[in-house]
Parts: structure tokens; C-alpha cells; sequence
């Protein structure tokens, strides 16, 4: 689990409107993070995303 959190996998990208973000995190850890944020605050149906 640290290994699949904390492990180094830059991939920085570019938004449509120039934005550069970067993260170490994969799409499934990041929607999962979401996913658990939501439900701790008790908003899961005020929240939405989309990954590509």
C-alpha cells in the first residue's frame, strides 16, 4: 500500500487552458481518495469527477 501511495510516478499534464499539474498519485488512488473524502463528509451525491 505505501509503495502503490507514495512511489515516485511523475506524470505532470497539461490542461486545456495551459495548467500544468503533476501528481504521484494514480487515476484509481486519486478517485478513491475523492470517493473516501466525499463519504467521510457526507457529500458523495454533491460530488462528481471524470478521468480520463
Amino acid at each position: 500500500m505505501n509503495k502503490m501511495l507514495f512511489a515516485s510516478q511523475r506524470v505532470p499534464e497539461i490542461l486545456d487552458n495551459g495548467t500544468s499539474i503533476e501528481t504521484n498519485f494514480s487515476a484509481n488512488v486519486v478517485l478513491a481518495l475523492i470517493s473516501k473524502i466525499a463519504e467521510i463528509c457526507d457529500i458523495a451525491d454533491e460530488v462528481s469527477y471524470t478521468i480520463k
